[in-house]
């Protein structure tokens, strides 16, 4: 199973646990264990981070979380409203690393 889970530190949220999932779909959970869908981007998401409200060091990514898209290279960026964009670099080159 993927996906991500994010304790929310930054006040945005609320202090919210912050989910995604394999299906795409972004989920704010709250103390009493109440989840609330805040988008569905309908792509595998995986690895979220909170972004501060300080728009000097996070300029158009600010108050918002951010979810990867392994397979495309994709940043999809959510807003606590649900409003939702991505971000696609020009080349994207997946290195992995080999164990001995």
């Amino acid at each position: 199973m993927r996906g991500a889970l994010n304790i929310e530190r930054t006040g945005i949220f609320g202090g919210d646990h912050i989910e995604v999932t394999a299906a795409g779909e972004a989920w704010r959970v709250n103390s009493s264990r109440v989840p609330t869908l805040v988008a569905d981007v309908n792509v595998r998401l995986e690895g979220v981070i909170t972004t501060p409200s300080d728009p000097v060091t996070c300029g158009p990514i600010v108050g918002r979380f951010i979810a990867g898209h392994e397979s495309t290279c994709r940043m999809y960026v959510v807003a606590p409203d649900g409003s939702s964009f991505f971000v696609s670099p020009n080349t994207c080159t997946m290195k992995r690393s080999t164990r001995h």
